[in-house]
């Protein structure tokens, strides 16, 4: 594992500033964008897997505290979803993950699980379709999520 790096703590907490104070805003029928998932994953690339869902499990908490949930709801998503992430990634491979397409996707199925699971755990209502779960929970914030990682990727390619 790589040094600790303090960024990510400093960009986890500028997103959730964001997330909560900005993006309510620009909110589509109430779907938003997860940018800290964003933030994560990418450190999660420089950082290593393990580093990424324990820090997924400690973001989500705070991020629990922060905005009111179900204290452990965000942790645990946080931290499948960054997990099956980095099920995608390697040593190898992560920094062309960060300037390609791949990063998009791998945002996007991780959004996608992270609201679905966050879902099931703070939402359960028993009238809610399937269909209302996978797209309106799942898919569509997934999809939110992915258009704004696609600009880190723009950025990132940028750099070089």
């Amino acid at each position: 594992m790589k040094s600790l790096n303090y960024k990510a703590y400093l960009y986890f907490a500028a997103a959730v500033l964001v997330q909560l104070t900005i993006l309510p805003i620009v909110a589509l029928d109430g779907i938003l964008p997860n940018l800290w998932i964003i933030v994560l994953f990418y450190f999660t690339l420089e950082q290593g897997r393990m580093w990424g869902i324990v820090t997924a499990a400690i973001f989500g908490f705070f991020y629990d505290l922060v905005t009111g949930n179900l204290v452990g709801a965000t942790m645990f998503s946080g931290a499948l979803a960054i997990y099956l992430g980095g099920l995608f990634t390697s040593e190898q491979k992560n920094e062309r993950i960060l300037k390609s397409y791949s990063f998009i996707l791998i945002v996007f199925l991780i959004a996608t699980i992270h609201s679905m699971v966050f879902s099931l755990l703070t939402n359960l209502d028993i009238r809610s379709s399937l269909f209302s779960l996978l797209f309106k929970q799942g898919i569509f914030p997934g999809l939110y999520t992915a258009a704004v990682a696609s600009f880190v990727v723009i950025l990132s390619s940028r750099k070089n």
